[in-house]
């Protein structure tokens, strides 16, 4: 069965699935009608016959409609729950058709200067991270960003990698259960900031008097309510707690402001924990981190599910009137910053660990999900260190195209290897150099490619595809390209190996210049340890094959030109022999 076809019927099963909970929930609400007026009623009954029958069955009733109440509204969680399962599935089948809006641009991780990032469209709209990010978590969208732009160093990390996608691509319920989880978004500067020492030090927070001062109230109220003591006694103490109340409270007050966004979060981060502890997990990346989170001591659901908690009494005492009796009787924010400082004492050193764990699950269920949804693409080869392969495909497409349009090409690249590409405008160059590269920063994150078949080595990643002048800096292009060149020099020099892929070297000079320097260029790589694939318009800059047939070989995309260009979009060894500007501006001309 297909994505498409998959999706449709987790949608079906969902729907009947959520019928059913809706007939369960207007049997509850009945319930809870009924229960309520019978507990209504026999409290009625029992201030005018207050005999113990009617008390009892009044008290029952109140129960029943507590456990009703309970129920349903499990219930009602329930059917959301399923309503935004549902919604994954159609959002995905959305990405199937194209449609990638929902999701995560990562706009916020561009960065101009990165080794390869920008060059091969990693970010941005209907870039790679906009196609592949699912991330319910901010550190999970973080995790995959940083997937994506560092390349692995090792082949039992990417090995690592694929089982855990492999893994997760199977668990399609289990995915779209995680997915339709609450987004969290980080707030975890706040808690560290409210868990502050400083905070924690007065006599109250330090001390058993409190125990004390509660005592003494409560012994004031049910004396006064007895007669035997003024209530305005009583009314002194529930002052004095109040004022006491408010300076233990004072220095928490301006990070307490935004408790009720920490409620939800962690409320998000306890039903990711719920998801992920039901599971048993084969592969080695999810059984390290699953140790990390329900092996190890402390453990994390209940540091997550006690703060959940406390978070949920504290937006509890919101309302003024709660507020003044929970303080004025029972010094509720006394007693409830101490347990909030004892809990920062037991687990805040461990939340960072947690959820950068919770994030590299979210990051592999997106990888996983890309993977479920591209069923066609295979897993990279990742050959030894001592091979001369550095990359190696059969039907290698670009990752952006639709499969059934996209045209694949065979390439392989050695090390120690330059390869120039030539072709006419819009034949190919460029998104063959894209596809080699994109497809390699995919493999090294453990993704299946658009490939039938890639071998590669652990190399390290570098491309200039996109300079541009920057005038706020008083940067030409010129020198934008030289500056990237020399980046480039630079992180080769500082790598054990690198793959290199340019798309035409020095194109804001002139074409003497332009050829005299590439092939400067290229001579001074070619004595460090690189294999490069570049693309050119300069058809003398082929002629290096002729000079030096051991490190260059020319590659070449051509066309036929006929009444209309046939592009054929197939890369083949040689130099490319028909081009289309001047062709094409000649048609145009004679048509004006």
């Amino acid at each position: 069965m297909n994505p498409y076809s998959c999706y449709e019927e987790r949608i079906r099963v969902y729907k009947e699935e959520e019928n059913a909970q809706k007939s369960k929930s207007k049997w509850f609400l009945l319930l809870k009608l009924l229960s309520f007026c019978g507990s209504a009623w026999f409290v009625y009954a029992s201030f005018k016959d207050p005999a113990a029958g009617n008390i009892i069955i009044a008290t029952v009733c109140a129960v029943m409609y507590l456990m009703f109440y309970i129920i349903d509204d499990k219930c009602i969680k329930r059917i959301d729950y399923i309503r935004h399962k549902q919604q994954v599935c159609r959002d995905e089948q959305g990405y199937l058709k194209g449609n990638f809006a929902p999701f995560d641009k990562g706009e916020r991780y561009v960065d101009m200067q990165h080794e390869y990032a920008f060059d091969l469209d990693i970010f941005g709209e209907h870039s790679l991270y906009h196609r592949i990010c699912r991330a319910v978590t901010s550190q999970g969208a973080d995790r995959l960003a940083a997937l994506l732009t560092n390349i692995a160093v090792s082949k039992s990390e990417i090995v690592e990698r694929q089982q855990a996608v492999n893994e997760l691509k199977g668990m399609e319920e289990w995915r779209i259960g995680f997915l339709a989880r609450p987004k969290t978004r980080c707030q975890l500067g706040l808690l560290a900031d409210l868990a502050k020492e400083e905070r924690y030090n007065g006599i109250m927070l330090r001390t058993v008097l409190p125990y004390f001062v509660v005592g003494i109230t409560c012994i004031t109220l049910a004396l006064g309510l007895w007669g035997l003591l003024p209530m305005g006694v009583f009314g002194i103490a529930f002052f004095l707690q109040l004022f006491i109340t408010n300076a233990v409270r004072k220095p928490m007050k301006q990070a307490s402001i935004h408790l009720t966004k920490l409620y939800k979060e962690f409320s998000g981060y306890v039903t990711l924990l719920d998801t992920i502890r039901q599971t048993d997990f084969k592969s080695e990346v999810m059984l390290r981190v699953t140790d990390t989170l329900f092996r190890q001591q402390p453990n994390s659901t209940e540091a997550f599910g006690e703060l959940e908690r406390l978070l949920n009494q504290y937006n509890m005492r919101n309302n003024e009137l709660m507020n003044a009796l929970l303080n004025g009787i029972f010094l509720f924010d006394v007693f409830w910053t101490r347990r909030f400082a004892r809990w920062s004492r037991c687990y805040l050193d461990f939340i960072d660990d947690w959820v950068t764990c919770i994030a590299e699950i979210d990051a592999y269920v997106s990888m996983a999900t890309y993977a479920f949804n591209n069923p066609y693409n295979h897993q990279a080869q990742i050959v030894d260190e001592d091979s001369d392969i550095v990359l190696k495909a059969r039907n290698i497409y670009h990752p952006f195209l639709v499969r059934d349009v996209a045209v694949p090409n065979d390439f392989a690249l050695t090390k120690g290897k330059v390869s120039i590409v030539t072709g006419a405008n819009m034949a190919g160059k460029s998104t063959f150099l894209r596809t080699i590269g994109v497809s390699y920063v995919m493999a090294c994150c453990g993704m299946p490619v658009c490939a039938e078949e890639l071998q590669m080595s652990i190399v390290s990643l570098f491309s200039s595809m996109r300079t541009s002048d920057n005038l706020s800096d008083n940067i030409s292009y010129f020198n934008a390209e030289l500056i990237r060149l020399k980046q480039l020099l630079h992180h080769a020099k500082s790598h054990r190996f690198t793959l290199i892929i340019l798309d035409e070297i020095l194109k804001g000079t002139n074409s003497k210049d332009k050829l005299e320097g590439s092939i400067l260029f290229l001579n001074e790589i070619t004595k460090l340890n690189v294999s490069a694939l570049i693309a050119t318009h300069d058809l003398e800059l082929a002629k290096m094959e002729e000079t030096d047939g051991n490190i260059y070989s020319n590659y070449c995309f051509e066309i036929a030109l006929t009444d209309d260009i046939q592009y054929s979009y197939k890369i083949k060894r040689g130099v490319v022999e028909n081009l289309n500007a001047s062709y094409l501006l000649r048609k145009f001309l004679l048509v004006e």
